[in-house]
This record gives C-alpha cells, sequence and structure tokens, in this order.
C-alpha cells in the first residue's frame, strides 16, 4: 500500500556542479531522508531559475522548501497539507477488529466503487465482494477516529481495490478520500471511454 503514497523523484547533476557545491550536494543528501513533497520541487526549480549556490535550514511553517535548504527533521504530513491518508510517514500495523467490523469497512469501500458507475450499470457490472486481503490500523487519527487502510477483493474480475476508512466509537464507517484500483483491469473496461470511470467498471459483454 506504500507504493502508491511514494512517488519516485530524483535529480541528477553534472560532475561540475558536485565538484563546485559541495555544501549543496551535503544538503541533498541529507534530504534524501527527509519528508518531502512536489512543493518542494516547485521551491527548487523556483531556485535554480535564480541559483546562488547557498544553503540553510528550511522552516518549518513553509509548505514549500528547495532541497537546497535542510528539510527540518520534524517535518509531518500536517505541517505540507497532506491527508493523513496518503502519508508515507504513518505507520501501518496488524489490526485486530473483529471480522464483522472488517467487513463492514471492506463494504464501505465497496460501495463506493459501485457507486461511481450506477450511471452507467447497463455496461458496468455491480461488483460483489469475495474477500478482505488486509486491514492495518494506522498510527494517525483523523478527526478523532480510528483510520484503517484496506485491501480487497472483489467479482467480477477478482478486482483489488485500496481505500482508507474511519471508525468511530458507535462502530459508524467512513471512507476517506476515494477507492483506488490496485489490480489491472485490461480489456474488461472496454465497454466505455471515462479514463477515471475503467478503473471501476467490468464490462457486461
Amino acid at each position: 500500500m506504500i507504493e502508491g503514497r511514494t512517488p519516485y523523484f530524483y535529480f541528477v547533476f553534472p560532475a561540475w556542479f558536485k565538484a563546485k557545491y559541495p555544501e549543496v550536494m551535503k544538503v541533498l543528501s541529507v534530504n534524501q531522508n527527509r519528508l518531502t513533497s512536489h512543493f518542494d520541487v516547485h521551491e527548487t526549480l523556483m531556485d535554480i531559475l535564480n541559483f546562488q549556490g547557498e544553503t540553510g535550514q528550511g522552516e518549518l511553517t513553509s509548505r514549500g522548501i528547495s532541497l537546497f535548504k535542510e528539510i527540518p527533521r520534524e517535518r509531518t504530513c500536517e505541517h505540507i497539507g497532506v491527508p493523513v491518508e496518503y502519508c508515507a510517514c504513518v505507520q501501518l500495523s496488524e489490526s485486530s477488529v473483529a471480522p464483522e467490523v472488517k467487513q463492514k469497512m471492506a463494504k464501505t469501500i465497496l460501495y463506493h466503487v459501485i457507486s461511481l458507475t450506477e450511471h452507467i450499470r447497463k455496461s458496468c457490472a455491480a461488483y460483489t465482494l469475495t474477500s478482505v486481503n488486509a486491514v492495518l490500523k494506522m498510527s494517525l487519527k483523523k478527526d478523532d477516529k480510528e483510520l484503517y487502510a484496506l485491501l480487497i477483493t472483489a467479482n467480477p474480475g477478482n478486482a483489488v481495490f485500496e481505500g482508507y476508512v474511519t471508525l468511530d466509537k458507535n462502530g459508524s464507517t467512513t471512507l476517506s478520500g476515494h477507492a483506488i484500483r490496485a489490480s489491472m483491469y485490461g480489456k474488461h473496461a472496454n465497454c466505455i471511454n471515462d479514463l477515471h470511470l475503467r478503473n471501476y467498471c467490468y464490462c457486461r459483454r
């Protein structure tokens, strides 16, 4: 589940740059292990346009920090406006929730998936839940509710979906964010053209 929250990105610097700006390269090396986002990439590109070879300490309150400045070690997803369900710094642990609660959370995701193609039901079949592959508890809460990450499988097509669900004290569940298709749909969605909905469609014919 972590792969979808950590897109790969890298800079390649020529040898002359490394030799001329060793302090900049040192800061870049440190920042490899700090929390960064596309906001920082934007600030870095802006910095390159007026590059002076200067480094320094980034401000914790800044949503975007040039990667030529050291990213604060204390930085969290909250500082940069990343929702909890998309935060790569959140720890996931095995869940011990009751089987009926797992089913309820899984169906919360499934019903969302089904609703996305409700208006084109003549073309796309309605999924049924076949298994709950994983239920992981997230280390952070959302609005004082427990947050769980789930992987479920549904038929037809053995479609795998990933989703994040909140669970309150009364046992009520709510989908947090959107359900994500975690398996390939191949030719099974060729009956529709909408690129987004193809992730959730299994053609009836």
